[in-house]
């Protein structure tokens, strides 16, 4: 097929209102309502169009609704409304992404399913990464795409993000991340964990919360040995005779601790605890400069993923429900 001057005059054209409608719908998203839309000109010089391209692609947002504006004289046009899910689709923008631990748990499971289904209704798509670590899912924030990560309260703070203005952050509540229920200790059979005789713990020295978690549980004392062992691997761990016992946040695995003859127990939770607490929130944590994220998050109904969280949680990792949903995201 070949190609006329004309088809590439009007292809060149195409890409200029897409290039542009993309920049003015991230504009207004990152502005947000009462903020004001950057000025025709100030297009113009940043993407090298005409006026005409820029009028076109406002008239567009305001045609499908995506925006509502007003003209203010010489304080310029300000948003009075807008729609976050019409002007994402209007710019073309790419998924949303999310970065998770690895998964497999209940918590961290649902709140992917739930998102995933509530943006899929507003026609946006959206993608996972795995990575284990707060502070590597916090860094991968700094790599320039748009993300969230989602940290516990504990190591959010412990890493400074809710008060460092580079970060935006929204605070899921008690049991999003952790729930009483889903935190255990895994041992091996008749360890005495009183007595004086040595026990070897398993540590993730790469997560925060399972050190937090480890150093709770087990004190340091004279017969406390701490072995690395990433915090997935801990039954793994004590089944091959590297480790005595462990915290375990319960995942869905093809065997459960119990059937390979692990003991099991809850972790003590007294709700007093301050520390438990921290870690059991959930925070959603993305740059302040991807202001075009929080506009998404803000069309989530976060109080139906927690009553789900919740329910499933209670219901463990053993039911048919939860086994059937959490590993297929």
């Amino acid at each position: 097929m070949t190609i006329t001057k004309l088809d590439e005059v009007r292809l060149l054209a195409l890409n200029a209102h897409q290039r542009t409608l993309t920049e003015v719908a991230n504009d207004i998203l990152r502005a947000g309502i009462g903020g004001k839309i950057a000025t025709s000109l100030q297009v113009q010089e940043r993407l090298e169009v005409g006026s005409g391209t820029v009028q076109k692609a406002i008239r567009h947002l305001v045609d499908i609704g995506a925006v509502r504006l007003r003209a203010k004289g010489h304080k310029g046009t300000v948003i009075e409304a807008l729609d976050p899910a019409l002007l994402w689709n209007a710019a073309s923008l790419p998924p949303f992404r999310l970065v998770l631990t690895p998964p497999g748990a209940i918590e961290s499971g649902v709140l992917s399913i739930g998102i995933r289904a509530q943006l899929s209704k507003k026609r946006i798509a959206v993608e996972f990464d795995f990575v284990r670590g707060a502070s590597q899912r916090l860094a991968l924030l700094g790599d320039g795409i748009p993300r969230v990560a989602l940290l516990s309260r504990g190591a959010a703070f412990d890493f400074g993000a809710p008060n460092d203005p580079a970060f935006e952050v929204l605070d899921l509540g008690f049991s999003t991340y952790y729930s009483q229920q889903t935190l255990v200790v895994l041992s091996r059979p008749g360890l005495d964990l009183k007595g004086s005789s040595k026990v070897r713990v398993a540590r993730d020295p790469d997560s925060f919360d399972h050190n937090q978690l480890t150093r709770r549980e087990f004190p340091r004392r004279p017969n406390i040995e701490y072995v690395d062992c990433p915090f997935p691997d801990v039954p793994g761990a004590i089944l091959d005779g590297v480790a005595d016992a462990g915290v375990w946040h319960q995942v869905v695995t093809t065997i459960t601790p119990q059937q390979a003859r692990l003991e099991v127990r809850p972790i003590q939770w007294p709700s007093t605890d301050l520390q438990l607490t921290a870690l059991s929130s959930g925070i959603l944590v993305w740059r302040s400069e991807f202001g075009e994220l929080g506009k998404l998050l803000g069309l989530i109904d976060f109080t139906a993923i927690q009553a789900e969280q919740a329910r499933l949680a209670s219901s463990g990792i053993a039911s048919i429900e939860v086994r059937a949903i959490i590993p297929h995201m």
